[in-house]
């Protein structure tokens, strides 16, 4: 095989292997822009989802509010209720003695 002949092969093996390259890159890239709108379509959904469940939360604080007031006006009693309740109330109290004991502070300090 001359040097001719040589060159010659060399440049259509560099070419298909380029080319074949490209194929691939091609289905690479293809590939990376599903997962993309895979990803984004996920993410989308779970924002969604932290929503809902944020939602849910705020719902669930209001009802607990709402019941733990009526607790306190002995509107209604339940059983499974008592313990948080009275948690609630013995934290209530705590707060309220760190108020207390940051107001005499402040009288103290002239404030």
């Amino acid at each position: 095989m001359g040097k001719n002949e040589e060159t010659k092969t060399w440049i259509q093996k560099t070419e298909q292997m380029l080319k074949d390259l490209g194929n691939r890159g091609s289905e690479i890239a293809k590939s990376l822009k599903k997962d993309a709108q895979y990803g984004t379509k996920y993410g989308m959904i779970k924002v969604e989802q932290l929503t809902l469940e944020n939602e849910k939360n705020k719902l669930m604080t209001q009802f607990g509010k709402e019941a733990y007031v009526l607790m306190r006006r002995k509107e209604i009693t339940h059983k499974d209720l008592k313990e948080p309740y009275e948690k609630i109330q013995d934290i209530e109290n705590r707060i309220r003695g760190k108020k207390v004991s940051m107001a005499n502070i402040k009288k103290k300090r002239g404030g």
